[in-house]
């Protein structure tokens, strides 16, 4: 009796191990085969929620929406928290043109399965069309936070939106939270958004929470671009760190005692393998510091210094201080002054070259009525093309200074 009981214990003990290698037989296989294969991965493991979901996606794309939605709900009783079930009920009501039960589903789904892009789209694009910004556009910061990747497919729209104010409105008070998105999505709407839509968009973020200095100079470099130097000047004069000062001079930082920013209407000065330029304090120049540019006996096609300025029209002297070691140069050195978009040369100074101590240099230019709203003052290297764009030596720079002639301040 004992004997048999203990046969029938585990014969018991071997058929229910016999069946839970079965089913993990069965689920391995219908796991396998779900994705491409969904009605044989069913036919292992009929309640296989991966494959039941490939297989609702399968009827959707081929326009079953009713067998889909008959297999989503079998997912669901299967798994009732499964957030793939309502996304593909969401994508079944809209495929029938059923809004109403699209935005129940899809509202099920966003909460459901977060990071599903279809239904919680679906929910931005209704709300955008019916004026919800603000509620839209926070379902937008949220999906671009958990899939980073669809900014770049969101950017276009949100640029053209932002020509509507409401909307640029609604989008410069997102930004304003500083999420991940911002510095990405600036950059890029100053660079293709559209004059208003760039305009609207900054002020709003510029009053919210201010911008910080790189999104402020894409600003100033995109109103200089759309040739509106005014408001490109007025944008940077406040930005100057530390205040504006009483009276600002037509060229910036002239004497060099501020390290230059390189931003708005302040010196710009890139890299060269030609060329370093820094700030030093030679003997007898005015204040603490003048602008050392040491030439490393290479061709330099084009000197990396300049400056914008916003003159009126009106007839001007440059002046400069300049200290020459041992430069030597095909033909020399000269600032220019240029017209920004037309490139138009106004004037030139003597060339330098050679060796010589501080000296007082000067030359006259004329700001034509029309077609100059902002200038570009440059140090060029006149030298022939090729080898006579070699330059070796060094030179300092010293009180650069802009002054009125005709009697105008």
């Amino acid at each position: 009796m004992k004997t048999g009981a203990r046969l029938l214990a585990l014969s018991m003990l071997l058929a229910l191990a016999l069946l839970t290698s079965w089913r993990v037989v069965a689920t391995a296989m219908s796991d396998r085969l779900a994705a491409e294969h969904p009605q044989q991965a069913l036919e292992w493991d009929h309640d296989n929620p991966l494959a039941l979901a490939a297989l609702a996606q399968q009827q959707l794309d081929q326009r079953q929406t009713r067998a889909a939605q008959e297999t989503a709900l079998r997912l669901l009783a299967h798994e009732p928290l499964a957030g793939q079930g309502f996304v593909l009920l969401s994508e079944v009501a809209q495929a029938d043109g059923d809004e109403a039960r699209s935005m129940r589903f899809s509202r099920i789904a966003i909460r459901h399965a977060p990071s599903a892009a279809g239904p919680r789209a679906w929910v931005i694009g209704e709300q955008l069309r019916q004026g919800h910004y603000t509620e839209a556009l926070e379902n937008l910061s949220r999906m671009l936070r958990s899939s980073p990747g669809k900014g770049g497919l969101l950017s276009p729209l949100l640029i053209q939106l932002a020509d509507n104010p409401e909307f640029a409105d609604a989008l410069a008070s997102e930004l304003a939270e500083e999420p991940a998105w911002r510095k990405g999505f600036i950059s890029v709407v100053t660079s293709k958004g559209s004059a208003q839509a760039v305009n609207q968009l900054l002020t709003g973020v510029q009053r919210r929470s201010g911008l910080d200095p790189a999104e402020m100079e894409r600003w100033i470099a995109r109103l200089a671009r759309d040739g509106k130097w005014s408001e490109a000047y007025a944008r940077w004069v406040g930005e100057i760190e530390g205040g504006v000062p009483n009276r600002l001079t037509r060229v910036y930082n002239g004497g060099f005692e501020i390290p230059p920013s390189g931003a708005g209407f302040d010196w710009r000065i890139a890299d060269s393998a030609g060329v370093v330029i820094d700030r030093d304090t030679p003997p007898g120049a005015e204040g603490s510091f003048a602008l050392r540019l040491t030439f490393m006996g290479r061709r330099i096609d084009a000197i990396p210094l300049h400056q914008w300025l916003l003159l009126a029209p009106g007839s001007y002297r440059l002046r400069f201080r300049a200290n020459l070691n041992d430069l030597r140069s095909d033909r020399g050195l000269q600032w220019l002054i240029r017209c920004q978009g037309s490139r138009t040369e106004l004037a030139a100074s003597g060339l330098l070259n050679g060796n010589f101590g501080w000296q007082a240099h000067d030359f006259e230019f004329e700001i034509p009525q029309q077609g100059c709203l902002g200038q570009d003052l440059s140090l060029r290297n006149t030298g022939s093309e090729g080898a006579g764009k070699v330059v070796l030596g060094t030179i300092w720079f010293d009180e650069v200074a802009i002054d009125r002639i005709d009697g105008s301040h």
